[in-house]
């Protein structure tokens, strides 16, 4: 093994050189002459003066130095190679593991992967997968609410902001993202799509929008700044370009040549389609729609011909931009000039009223493009406007609401205002006559059937179905055309694709009466308006982790000669001087626009080497392209939609009963966990016993989730595998490449640091104490995990894609590197023991010292610290490592008996019963020198010169009872649990039953919202661990624990034995529990939260959590 690998130098040249310096003889020399002395030393046997005096003059004259210089020599040499040693030693701390590096494809060579938004840390963020990027991002503020420091410009993800929500809702990893955020009133949608081409990775735009759920607060102003930045060794430039909105034009080694380029895209036209997949057509709208317009009590109707506003007696029409407005009866959904292949269609309004009839139509009309509109009976209605081409005979027959037919209305109103008796609704029987449906000289075209669904009734109650960045309003389920008598022939339509149109202005503008309509010389508002001001920074940032500062230390404030009003602005270019009094150019650029809510803002990144570009990808480009995927998709099928069948497809959640919310809920986890995908680059800072202090590791790339984007936006090697049980469902190829990234991190010990703190953006979020990571500390070894779970789930999709098992091979002497580190670095002191290393044994500030390598932080040990401690945990995840092990070596024809027999030894219950099972509870445990008898007390302050001191010193630990060695028995929690957790007890085991019964038990683990960490009978159950340190691991629930005993649950309800029908029924109960709260909690507060409180079920700690806790998918999927 490469860690085992000898000093790199010969110890018989250093000991030559060693002596030459001194002016002593080589070892060839001494060599010689002793090889030289032997047989004159045989020769004098004879006698012993002769002998004596012989030997004596033998060494004067052939070796020519006295014995002590000799010896002088030998502790040179001795300590010569103490140094060396000690210094060879000192730099395996930060050398790289020495074998062939995991990471073989990356940045550009991975195009599809290449941009994406890997900077978890910010609201929005979007990098390249470059070691010193181009990034780009977004700022925001509202200018009246601006405080004098700038605190409350959002940028950094902080807890401190208090955003009421901000989740990615759809995120497919790879080629687009959508992600909501709510600031108090304000909803921001942020999103980027991507296009592929160009020898950079080709272009993406972002867009940004802002609405209001408070229709008093339209009209407020919102400042969005985005900005470009580059770091010291990105290399290339970047400038400001553009007159009225200030763009990027700039080249970079990785980006060659680019431009970036915002448009105001406020009131443009928008797209929504309808789809018809898998038999279900479902209408999609991008959000959020500006409905104000046309939610009239007298809606809006387009019709394009003048003839059908004549024939509309009685109702008001006026000409406008080339359409006619038409007084419809109720709010409607419209469907357009759709004609037999539906091809378009229009939304006017929606919303629901009485059930409307079908228009009447003529010879006069026939030859022209006539909406026939259509509704559902009930208090819901839509109504749907179909075009008839001149040439085919179309008859309204009936359309079914779920499939069955409804009755009859005895009367219904049509769009002229004229109510016939008879006129079929929607849903009416099929064999009405035609009299009743169409006037004298109808044409008859072919007849056809429809099923139409509100998305409500799809979702289970559900009022609106967001689809991601889209609103589902109607689904329609069955399109069918029907021969004369009413039998199905086959499906009407084609490809399902429409463009629609949005009116501008607000309710002022098309006045505030029911007939208030525009007529012919009205103007409609000019979107531009939307913009009150516009200006830009360019400048020189001292580094990416200080971007906010820098905007806010550059604002200015102005105010219109004209109009007196103040601005909030940047000052433009702004660049200090080098040294030789030069302008220095500019690594930061940044423009505000400040707009008037509702108002979008598009962002689009142009490569130069992409030559084949049809059209910019912003407006209606960016939505069609928002809706499709060009490369791993068909491109009939588009992006959200794919998403939608691809989610379905992957965790099956409506198969297992799941409805409208919850799925909804499932796939923002989702999206959140691969949006939270980071890309960082840098070197940590480590430490080994050896070093004089940290040093510095080695600098490396690292793609990787993050726990939290808020609290912990970085890199930790214990989450991780638990996301990668979420990410290689999802997507296999992304977590084999986090998962090489992460094991390109390795030692030549095998050691891989448990934090990474990669980049000043990443650095800067992390205190001090935590940044030096140290070689004798390990972390769970969850990768393990994550392979298991790849291979009992996927081994099949191991053996396609793009080499795959390739990664594996690669992987394998790496994993046996860290599994040998954990058995020479983590060993008890009893064969088959393991113990954490990291405790403080000498503090007396911890009422139980944590121990943050076991991931378990402040969970209670073994009270005082010593090397006869046993961690059942640890051994338990070293068993569960063996296994696997075992398994990816047959998968790659390796001999795995080592790693199997280790499995075997590890996991035999009486060997593990002897060291862990307490007899006195009954219950697994570690074991130590340990005692409960510890308080936390505060020492008197020391009076100086007999004044009463200011500050009162911190609490200590005092212990009032001596510890002895002995079981930790009296501490009940998540660590008791883990031979059950890895399933490592065998199925009819007495222990297995004993566990099953005490998770039951309230006063240990269970609550009706999941296992709580430490069962309250235990002595350290919510107690703090220093006054400053709230409990975290003594009885908060959380989800990754929660996730493994649902997991083991449901593999012991599968194993024949005793246990088998008791394990279901709590397989059932908790996997129910966990799920209802987290969705609960996350209806209520908008967030995934990083533990649960045991008592309440409401979330607590850092928010968003959609690390681990987001495996709350996978338990609705049952996926294990």
């Amino acid at each position: 093994m490469a860690r085992n690998a000898g000093p790199p130098w010969d110890v018989h040249l250093l000991w030559r050189e060693t002596l030459l310096k001194f002016g002593l003889p080589g070892v060839d020399q001494v060599l010689t002459m002793t090889r030289q002395h032997k047989p004159n030393i045989a020769s004098h046997q004879s006698g012993k003066s002769h002998k004596k005096l012989s030997f004596a003059d033998d060494v004067k004259s052939t070796v020519g130095i006295s014995w002590w210089k000799k010896a002088l020599a030998l502790v040179i040499l001795a300590v010569a190679v103490g140094f060396a040693y000690m210094g060879y030693l000192e730099t395996r701390v930060n050398s790289p593991f020495d074998d062939q590096k995991m990471v073989v494809k990356s940045g550009l060579d991975v195009p599809e992967r290449y941009w994406g938004s890997y900077r978890p840390g910010v609201y929005f963020g979007l990098k390249t997968r470059d070691p010193h990027s181009l990034v780009a991002g977004l700022m925001w503020y509202f200018p009246r609410l601006l405080s004098p420091d700038g605190s409350n410009i959002r940028h950094w993800c902080e807890l401190g902001d208090n955003l009421d929500r901000y989740t990615w809702v759809q995120h497919d990893g790879t080629n687009f993202g959508v992600q909501e955020l709510e600031d108090g009133p304000f909803l921001f949608t942020t999103s980027y799509v991507k296009r592929f081409g160009g020898l950079h990775g080709g272009d993406w735009s972002a867009r940004i929008t802002v609405n209001t759920k408070d229709s008093k607060l339209q009209g407020e102003s919102v400042s969005l700044l985005w900005y470009t930045a580059t770091e010291e060794k990105t290399g290339g430039f970047i400038k400001p370009s553009g007159r009225q909105l200030t763009g990027v034009v700039g080249q970079t080694e990785g980006l060659g040549a680019f431009s970036i380029k915002l448009f105001n895209s406020s009131g443009q036209n928008v797209l929504f389609t309808l789809y018809l997949i898998n038999g279900l057509a479902v209408l999609l709208l991008p959000l959020p729609l500006r409905l104000t317009p046309i939610l009239h009590s007298t809606p809006l109707l387009y019709s394009s011909e003048r003839e059908a506003a004549r024939k509309a007696g009685g109702s008001r029409a006026r000409e406008e931009a080339g359409f006619f407005l038409v007084r419809a009866i109720a709010p409607s959904l419209v469907l357009h000039d759709v004609g037999s292949h539906l091809r378009r269609l229009h939304l006017l309004s929606m919303a629901g009223s009485s059930s409307l009839g079908s228009m009447e139509a003529n010879d006069a009309t026939a030859n022209r493009k006539l909406p026939w509109c259509l509704s559902l009976p009930g208090g819901s209605s839509a109504i749907l406007a179909f075009s008839a081409a001149a040439n085919l005979k179309t008859e309204v027959s009936s359309v079914l609401r779920d499939g069955v037919s409804g009755g009859r209305s005895d009367s219904q109103t049509s769009l002229d205002g004229v109510t016939r008796p008879g006129s079929p609704a929607l849903g009416g029987s099929a064999g009405s006559s035609e009299a009743d449906a169409f006037s004298a000289g109808t044409m008859r075209l072919s007849r056809f059937s429809m099923a139409l669904k509100h998305c409500s009734d799809l979702v289970d109650g559900a009022q609106d179905f967001v689809l991601g960045h889209h609103y589902c309003l109607w689904a329609l389920t069955e399109l069918y055309c029907l021969d004369r008598a009413g039998s199905r022939v086959g499906v009407c339509g084609g490809v399902l694709v429409s463009m629609g149109e949005e009116l501008l202005g607000s309710d002022d503008e098309l006045g505030s009466e029911p007939d208030g309509l525009p007529g012919a010389d009205t103007v409609l508002p000019d979107h531009r308006s939307i913009v009150d001001n516009v200006s830009y920074l360019s400048t020189v940032a001292p580094g990416l982790h200080l971007l906010k500062e820098t905007i806010i230390s550059s604002l200015r404030l102005t105010a219109d000669k004209q109009t007196k009003k103040r601005r909030i602005i940047l000052p433009g270019e702004n660049l200090p001087k080098g040294h030789d009094g030069i302008k220095l150019e500019p690594n930061f650029i940044a423009t505000q626009v400040t707009g008037i809510v509702p108002f979008t803002l598009d962002v689009v990144f142009e490569s130069s080497s992409f030559i084949e570009r049809d059209e910019t990808l912003f407006a209606d480009t960016y939505t069609r392209e928002l809706q499709g995927s060009q490369d791993e998709f068909h491109h009939r099928i588009r992006m959200t939609l794919m998403f939608i069948t691809r989610f379905e497809a992957t965790f099956n959640l409506e198969k297992k009963g799941f409805r409208g919310e919850e799925i909804l809920f499932a796939k923002a986890v989702l999206s959140n966990v691969i949006g939270g995908i980071g890309y960082f680059y840098g070197a940590s800072r480590v430490e080994s016993p050896y070093t004089r202090g940290p040093v510095p590791y080695w600098k490396a790339p690292l793609l990787t989730a993050v726990p939290s984007r808020s609290f912990f936006p970085r890199g930790f090697l214990w989450d991780e595998g638990f996301h990668g049980l979420l990410i290689s469902t999802w997507d296999l190829d992304i977590e084999l490449d986090i998962m090489g990234h992460w094991f390109d991190l390795m030692n030549v010990e095998g050691w891989i640091p448990r934090e990474q703190i990669l980049g000043q953006e990443a650095l800067s979020k992390v205190p001090e104490e935590f940044v030096t990571q140290r070689n004798s500390n390990a972390n769970p070894l969850t990768f393990f995990l994550t392979l298991q779970f790849i291979l009992r789930n996927f081994a099949n999709s191991l053996m396609d894609g793009d080499d795959r098992l390739g990664t594996l091979e690669r992987l394998y002497p790496r994993l046996q590197a860290w599994f040998d580190w954990f058995n020479t670095t983590q060993i008890g002191e009893e064969s088959g023991t393991y113990r954490w290393r990291g405790r403080d044994g000498t503090t007396n500030r911890e009422l139980n010292p944590k121990t943050l390598t076991s991931g378990l932080d402040d969970y209670p040990r073994a009270s005082h610290p010593n090397i006869d401690e046993r961690h059942v945990d640890l051994r338990c995840w070293i068993a569960m490592a063996a296994s696997a092990l075992s398994e990816i070596a047959q998968l790659l024809n390796r001999n795995g008996n080592r790693y199997n027999n280790t499995f075997l030894y590890l996991s035999d219950n009486d060997f593990l019963d002897n060291l862990h099972w307490s007899p006195k509870s009954e219950s697994y445990s570690d074991f130590g020198l340990h005692t409960d008898g510890v308080v936390l007390k505060r020492p008197p302050a020391p009076k100086t010169h007999g004044h009463h001191p200011q500050h009162k010193p911190d609490m200590i630990r005092v212990v009032t009872k001596a510890p002895e060695l002995k079981f930790v028995d009296t501490t009940f929690g998540y660590v008791s649990l883990f031979p059950f957790l890895l399933q490592l007890l065998n199925p009819y085991s007495p222990k297995l039953g004993k566990i099953l019964k005490d998770l039951q038990r309230p006063e240990f683990l269970w609550t009706e919202y999941g296992l709580r960490s430490l069962g309250k009978s235990s002595p350290l159950y919510m107690k703090r661990n220093t006054e400053h340190d709230p409990p975290y691991w003594r009885g908060p629930i959380w989800i990754n624990m929660n996730y493994m005993a649902v997991r083991a649950l449901d593999f012991y309800s599968h194993q024949d034995g005793p246990y088998r029908a008791e394990a279901g029924k709590l397989y059932a109960k908790l996997r129910h529990n966990v799920i209802t709260n987290i969705h609960r909690e996350y209806r209520r507060t908008g967030y995934v939260w990083e533990q649960y409180n045991d008592k309440t079920g409401e979330g607590q700690g850092s928010r968003p959590f959609t690390g681990w806790s987001a495996l709350v998918v996978l338990l609705m999927a049952e996926l294990y």
